[in-house]
């Protein structure tokens, strides 16, 4: 069926039109041909609800009652929920002839009926909420500019943010600060940012409260520990990989370690004290002090430290308090009250659950537009972060939202993901020397390509440094919060740890003067022997270690150019940077660490020698399975193609350290297929099975058996060698 475009529209097309100021309005939202009207924007429909000079009439006003509040119809036998379903669909309509009317009513009733809804102690509802949500991104759609002149627009951001825990009202704040943050003039997309951070904190705040009563938590290591019985035990080291050597491959770490309670009471002292930057207190109805309800964490020394050094007439939280805090604060005395006011006080799964909305709505925001990472490139949002992270529950995902968004404004977002490597710096003569001086004229460090740049300022590194000193790292007692922290505290020396091999003195001809490496230790060190894990204890963990490594080597790879140059050919502060790279992965793949061989046995190790322990033979076996983790493998590969310590002209050390660990390993050479091969994951392989060469996912070449495959691996490695 065809319509002419320019045809007019007949005044009565349906029933509905039919007399239809005879009809109450609850037949009106109750007819069949209601959305058809709407749609066809029927003069007659339309006229309904406005008088002839513009204004809206009693019909709209309680359409607007029916679609904002929970009013009952007349009739009790109508259909309740439908009517202010019906209702609320009639203003939601996409008619540009309806919210032309709604803009230009001369009575405002629904502005009105808005800034009154603000304000209704049912706001909450879900239905209710799910009503306002659909009618004001209606609005705003049409014309944002006539919504954004309104004074009802101030007032309901800090209605979304009071309620951010409602589904309807996150997503309306996630679409303003999205599809209109044009609109907000000047800095004043901050404040909104502010008012979420601020709530996200006191929500985090109240968290940490309420931890101060739990005797302890199930962490990461614990819970995968228990969920392995006697049977599970039995089963896994019947099916354990085998590595080179044709032994099992150990058991995971948590498996065979010793895990004790878990507890971060103690933080609760150091939240209140630290939470004064972002909030006010009354701190006379606070109590007295809950030090004997709350027990330091054996396994956390640093913040014993930290907490025996406070003011001993520092008053702290007593066990109950988030029943008794009174908040006590003016805009006069305390501006950052007029951001959010809190008085309220919310329970533990209240919080986590406030804590985790406010945080992701900021990072679905930064998704969908990337340019407001901007907006939040602040010292004072970096601390609000960082004091989510830290104080939050232990296996929550608050902190994994709080860390992931640091991450993101602190090293900066790339649309691609990428570094971008530019050939500026190389100046080259005809002989391929450089002189120094020609190099100091002409090089310049290649630009990274940064949708927005970094956010790495000194002052920004003490206060990761100032809150990394109170978190704690325990290889023994994982937890979801140690992993997300590793993204932001992983280069961080704890002046309570010492290494196994204790102080290191590094010296190369090339470097400026020997280096120390300390004996204490960083959670990338720390870490170290999870990710050995077979099968693995946290994906998560692996992923940032190769994230951590790929980033260094991409800086390293940006500092020293595409053409590798001699040492002296780079600036001074050119080498010192690349010298701390090279140091970092250094340590990394020399330091010694415990890894358990049984539950009885440990034994310390190297990066290389722990990656022979587990790295598995071809699974020819039927009693073995393939194996899950593959992170070590490809950090070796990654580590072994980066010239630490090397120059041109110049043997790189990394590449001493390899040959190393090749002559460990019988047919030498044959090594690094293997790891090259295991790349493409092999699958579960039974006895007579037939594996393809160079295997990949979706390979359909001729098969081959695991005896001609082992020949093959022979081979190349033989021809590797001759190349060599």
């Amino acid at each position: 069926m065809f319509f002419r475009r320019n045809s007019q529209r007949r005044p009565n097309e349906n029933d509905l039109i039919k007399d239809i100021n005879t009809k109450s309005l609850e037949d009106v939202l109750l007819h069949p041909n209601l959305l058809t009207s709407i749609r066809n924007e029927i003069p007659s429909f339309l006229n309904y609800f406005f008088s002839e000079d513009g204004s809206s009439n009693s019909n709209f006003q309680k359409l607007v009652e029916y679609a904002l509040s929970d009013i009952q119809p007349p009739n009790p036998n109508l259909k309740y929920n439908q009517i202010l379903n019906n209702a609320a669909s009639v203003l939601s309509f996409p008619s540009d002839e309806m919210r032309q009317r709604v803009l230009e009513d001369r009575n405002k009733i629904l502005f009105k009926s808005l800034e009154n809804f603000v304000v209704n102690p049912k706001v909450t509802q879900p239905l209710l909420a799910g009503h306002f949500q659909r009618i004001v991104e209606n609005l705003m759609l049409f014309s944002p500019d006539k919504f954004f002149d309104e004074p009802f627009h101030t007032k309901l951001i800090d209605f979304l943010v009071r309620y951010i825990q409602i589904s309807g009202y996150n997503e309306l704040l996630i679409h303003i600060l999205t599809d209109f943050s044009q609109h907000f003039k000047g800095n004043s997309i901050c404040i909104v940012f502010e008012k979420i951070l601020r709530k996200a904190t006191f929500a985090t705040y109240n968290i940490i409260i309420n931890v101060s009563k739990q005797d302890d938590f199930m962490t990461l290591s614990r819970s995968q520990k228990n969920n392995l019985d006697r049977n599970n035990l039995t089963w896994m080291k019947d099916f354990q990989p085998l590595n080179l050597d044709k032994e099992t491959i150990p058991f995971p770490h948590y498996v065979m370690s010793d895990l004790k309670n878990y507890t971060n009471k103690h933080l609760a002292e150091i939240a209140f004290e630290y939470s004064s930057k972002f909030f006010s207190r009354n701190e006379d109805n606070l109590g007295r002090s809950f030090s004997k309800s709350t027990k330091m964490s054996r396994f956390t020394p640093r913040t014993q430290s930290i907490a025996s050094t406070m003011n001993s007439g520092f008053r702290k939280l007593e066990k109950n308090c988030y029943n008794t805090i009174v908040k006590s604060h003016s805009d006069n005395q305390n501006p950052m009250s007029k951001n959010y006011d809190f008085s309220e006080i919310y329970n533990f799964h209240e919080a986590k659950f406030i804590a985790y909305q406010c945080l992701s709505c900021i990072r679905k925001v930064y998704i969908e537009n990337f340019k407001l990472i901007r907006f939040l490139q602040r010292e004072d949002f970096v601390e609000m972060l960082l004091y989510c992270g830290v104080f939050s529950d232990v296996e929550s995902p608050v902190s994994s939202e709080a860390f992931g968004l640091l991450f993101v404004i602190i090293n900066g977002y790339s649309h691609n993901n990428e570094f971008f490597i530019s050939n500026n710096g190389d100046n080259n003569s005809d002989d391929g020397s450089n002189s120094d001086d020609e190099f100091h004229e002409t090089y310049s460090p290649n630009e990274i390509k940064y949708d927005i740049p970094p956010f790495d300022t000194e002052s920004v590194e003490k206060l990761v440094h100032k809150y990394a000193e109170i978190f704690h790292f325990d290889v023994d007692n994982l937890t979801n919060q140690m992993v997300s922290a590793f993204l932001i505290f992983w280069n961080h020396r704890y002046e309570d740890t010492v290494a196994d091999d204790g102080e290191i003195i590094y010296s190369d001809k090339y470097l400026p003067e020997p280096v120390v490496l300390p004996k204490t230790l960083t959670p990338f060190l720390i870490l170290e022997p999870l990710i050995f894990s077979e099968p693995p204890v946290s994906d998560r963990l692996n992923i940032h270690y190769l994230n951590i490594i790929k980033l260094l080597i991409r800086k390293r790879e940006f500092l020293t150019g595409k053409n590798l140059q001699k040492i002296e050919a780079y600036p001074e502060d050119v080498r010192r940077k690349i010298y701390q790279i090279d140091l970092l992965l250094f340590e990394f793949m020399t330091r010694d660490f415990t890894i358990y061989i049984s539950p009885n046995q440990s034994r310390k190790m190297k990066f290389p020698n722990a990656l022979k322990l587990i790295f598995p033979c071809v699974p020819d076996e039927t009693t073995s399975r393939s194996p899950l983790c593959g992170t070590p493998r490809e950090i070796f590969l990654l580590v072994s193609k980066t010239q630490i310590f090397g120059w041109k002209d110049h043997v790189s050390r990394m590449s001493v350290l390899i040959d190393d660990v090749y002559q460990q390993i019988d047919n030498n050479g044959e090594f690094m297929v293997k790891l090259n091969y295991y790349k493409n994951r092999m699958p579960i392989l039974k006895e007579n099975d037939l594996i393809h060469s160079n295997m990949k996912p979706g390979d359909t070449r001729e098969a081959v058996s695991i005896e001609e495959y082992n020949q093959k691996l022979r081979d190349e490695a033989k021809a590797i060698q001759s190349i060599d």
